[in-house]
């Protein structure tokens, strides 16, 4: 009794102990440079997973519907298994150091395999540099094999392991941004940290991004982290109103909705509605901003086809939309005052309670401002889309995009949600019951 009871109390604390312990990419993590500017986790083992791909004991199969050439298939069938024998592949980490230098650190399974595999594909033997065994290829990546841990370098030839860890006791990543390193060792398939200053944003901030796959799905989840593992909120953004998510058109397309504080950029809307409703409607907000500028509110732009020509030629002609803000009624009469001078230069106008009707036969805009709600209307849009769910949301980006316009073999439909501070996107191709990217790969390889 007393030696179970043993056997049991060891199990235990071996599952405590694993549970506790960090994840082989947090191991990586611990020597790399706290000074890159950004960081990748990769789990190749999912990405070939997503891609259809199956490993079984040491073999690879590739989905006989991705039409490779024969080639290229023998060699991913060949030499994925192998390197799945001599690193672990479910843990890869990248980072980009500065513009010249990028490099992969992993951990060996089997030196001599990797050893092989390398000479076998074209690698040159290098012979010893600071200490570790470097295999060469053309145009400039280099492979270097520790103890226990492999690199691959592309950058100078005086950027060697060396480098990086005399970099990494000057603080390493793991110890320096925990948060972002906890975030990012969470990933099944990608996970992605970028510096602020990479990205033109506060130097202290952390974009991070985790890509995985569900039910054939991509989904996408990021957020911003400070330099202390605070998670930064949407300070620009507000919950989004469902009164105003109730012009929503049923069947509409393309939907931008945004919950917006003063802080916004009215310059990126004006470039937005520009693109999605053409000249017309580009002139007439820079003519309505200054007064949708005043108010703290939601803001939406959602777009119908309305005809088969709409997706290869987005003309304002071809297109229905809805273009609504939340305001007071003060800046809504003004703003429906601005848009009529605007459009009245152009068409005929006819007033209507709240606002006016301007333009010709197939193209002709409703301008109105009522309930706290100014809107500029083209075409008979039926409201009624399903939109309440997203009531508290702060940003919403949805598109249906039918087959024909990015994929041959059938439509692809994106749905991004910002809350307080994250956001989720998912990416789906519905009805191909293959995994997203098997079904991508299938139309570049058909």
């Amino acid at each position: 009794m007393k030696k179970k009871l043993l056997q049991i109390s060891l199990l235990v604390a071996a599952v405590a102990a694993s549970l506790c312990s960090c994840s082989r990419t947090e191991e990586l993590l611990a020597t790399v440079p706290a000074t890159g500017q950004g960081v990748i986790a990769v789990n190749i083992e999912s990405v070939a997973a997503a891609c259809g791909f199956e490993f079984k004991d040491t073999t690879l199969t590739v989905p006989a519907s991705l039409r490779l050439p024969a080639d290229s298939r023998v060699k991913i069938e060949t030499v994925l298994p192998k390197l799945r024998e001599a690193i672990d592949i479910s843990d890869v980490v990248i980072s980009t150091v500065d513009s010249r230098n990028v490099f992969a650190t992993f951990l060996l399974k089997d030196q001599e395999i990797l050893r092989k595999l390398l000479t076998e594909n074209g690698a040159s033997a290098l012979g010893d540099r600071d200490g570790f065994d470097a295999y060469g290829f053309d145009g400039g990546l280099t492979v270097y094999i520790g103890d226990g841990q492999g690199w691959a370098i592309n950058g100078s030839d005086s950027y060697t392991p060396k480098s990086i860890l005399t970099e990494v006791k000057k603080g390493n990543f793991k110890e320096e941004y925990p948060e972002v390193s906890s975030f990012i060792s969470e990933n099944k398939m990608i996970s992605i940290a970028a510096t602020g200053r990479a990205m033109n944003l506060a130097a202290d901030r952390w974009v991070c991004a985790d890509i995985q796959t569900k039910n054939n799905d991509i989904q996408i989840k990021g957020r911003s982290i400070d330099a202390d593992g605070k998670v930064i909120a949407n300070s620009s953004l507000t919950g989004l109103d469902a009164s105003a998510l109730a012009l929503v058109p049923d069947n509409a397309a393309i939907v931008l909705a945004a919950g917006l504080t003063k802080d916004i950029d009215w310059n990126s809307i004006l470039v937005i509605g520009a693109l999605a409703g053409g000249f017309q409607t580009g002139g007439m907000l820079e003519s309505v901003i200054p007064y949708i500028s005043k108010t703290d509110g939601t803001i939406e732009l959602a777009a119908t086809p309305v005809n088969s020509d709409a997706w290869i030629a987005p003309s304002i002609i071809n297109w229905d939309f809805v273009f609504a803000a939340q305001m007071n009624a003060a800046d809504g009469a003004s703003a429906v005052k601005a848009a009529r001078d605007y459009l009245g230069g152009m068409f005929a106008v006819t007033d209507i309670d709240n606002g006016f009707v301007a333009g010709m036969q197939g193209l002709r805009f409703r301008v109105t401002s009522a309930d706290g709600i100014f809107s500029i209307v083209k075409g008979d849009v039926k409201h009624g889309a399903d939109m309440k769910k997203f009531s508290g949301d702060r940003l919403v980006v949805k598109a249906d995009i039918p087959r024909g316009v990015l994929l041959r073999n059938g439509g692809l439909s994106v749905v991004s949600v910002t809350g307080e501070s994250d956001t989720e996107m998912t990416i789906s191709m519905p009805g191909s019951g293959v995994p997203l990217l098997q079904a991508v790969l299938e139309e570049i390889f058909r």
